[in-house]
């Protein structure tokens, strides 16, 4: 919703200029070519002030919208594959550090955005995230490296064991 927002926002701005140019230069620029006699077919000042009134007009309304598609269709609560989808991009962050890889999950999950999720730290190896709703849930857990494996961290769905 996004985009919509800022192409309402770009046409509002584009009918303001437009709306404080000279309606008269407008005219002899763009419509009076089209006419045998100009001069005959020419608006008067109350409309061309009334065209000007409507510009502003349409350039509040528009940008109204943008701002209402803007605040009330902004992103909800994050769906099951968006806090999956968070979850395997901390681990893969958190991967990028092998040799210190619990130090790199924590960063990585306190550098979450908490407007959009929420994280609990279960353990120094665990954390759950959950979308705000709390419907959604995926782990997060890193092994330690021992002697026969690497460190890892595995991501999956549901409540941490």
């Amino acid at each position: 919703m996004e985009f919509v927002s800022i192409t309402l926002w770009i046409l509002s701005a584009i009918l303001a200029v437009m709306g404080c140019l000279d309606q008269s230069k407008l005219y002899w620029k763009f419509d009076a070519p089209r006419y045998r006699h100009p001069e005959a077919n020419e608006p008067s000042d109350r409309a061309y002030a009334t065209e000007r009134a409507g510009m502003f007009a349409a350039a509040a309304f528009f940008a109204g919208f943008g701002f209402f598609f803007f605040f009330f269709f902004a992103a909800g609560p994050y769906s099951a594959s968006e806090v999956r989808e968070v979850a395997e991009h901390v681990a893969a962050e958190a991967r990028r550090d092998p040799d210190d890889l619990l130090y790199s999950l924590r960063r990585e999950v306190n550098a979450l955005d908490r407007g959009a999720l929420s994280v609990t730290h279960l353990s120094d190896h665990r954390y759950e995230l959950t979308n705000n709703g709390g419907e959604f849930r995926v782990c997060l857990s890193a092994r330690p490296a021992t002697s026969d494996r690497p460190a890892d961290v595995t991501v999956t769905d549901g409540r941490c064991p």
